[in-house]
């Protein structure tokens, strides 16, 4: 078997844009890496949490996201929702603020010329979007400009043993994943 060629060795098509016609611009412009969009830092920082044994912390209650703004920390279950907000300064919790309970719906990013959004997670730069039931339908909140997000990874490691579970369904039925999917497939 050979091996794959070299970066110079691929064909690369060479085209002016002026050559294409409609539907082919159409479809270049749909497909294009926008020059125009900011460069920054990674849109995402990634912590890996290494762990003994079987999480024991419930995932509503632990923090995968947390999304930094000049002033606060909004940190983020697992299923996108507001767990707790947390002020730079002092460290301490904001218990009564509006986006306490709200669903995470993304980010968004306004100038003159253009609208970006992002989806689920926003990026820095962007506002958090937040969504929040209401009586007379759901609500949107924004924060301020997120300067950074940090995704949390939970990685589990045990021994093998006979008192410890062994297999996925062992290990996720406290989690109920059979009813959960059969819930979704009916």
């Amino acid at each position: 078997m050979s091996p794959p060629p070299s970066d110079e060795d691929v064909p690369t098509d060479v085209f002016k844009r002026e050559d294409l016609g409609a539907l082919e611009r159409d479809k270049l412009e749909r497909t294009m890496v926008d020059t125009d969009a900011p460069v920054g830092p990674p849109p995402l920082d990634v912590e890996v949490m290494q762990q003994r044994g079987v999480a024991t912390l419930p995932q509503a209650m632990w923090a995968m996201l947390d999304i930094y703004t000049h002033n606060r920390v909004y940190r983020v279950s697992p299923q996108l929702i507001c767990i707790d907000v947390v002020d730079r300064a002092t460290g301490k919790s904001h218990g009564q603020h509006p986006m306490l309970g709200a669903r995470l719906g993304g980010g968004q990013r306004r100038t003159e010329t253009r609208v970006e959004i992002s989806d689920p997670i926003p990026m820095p730069g962007m506002e958090a979007v937040f969504k929040q039931p209401g009586e007379r339908g759901d609500k949107f909140g924004q924060t301020s400009r997120v300067e950074r997000v940090v995704m949390r990874l939970r990685v589990s490691a045990w021994s093998a043993s006979a008192e410890q579970p062994t297999s996925w369904a062992e290990i996720t039925s406290e989690f109920a994943v059979d009813d959960v999917v059969g819930r979704r497939d009916a």
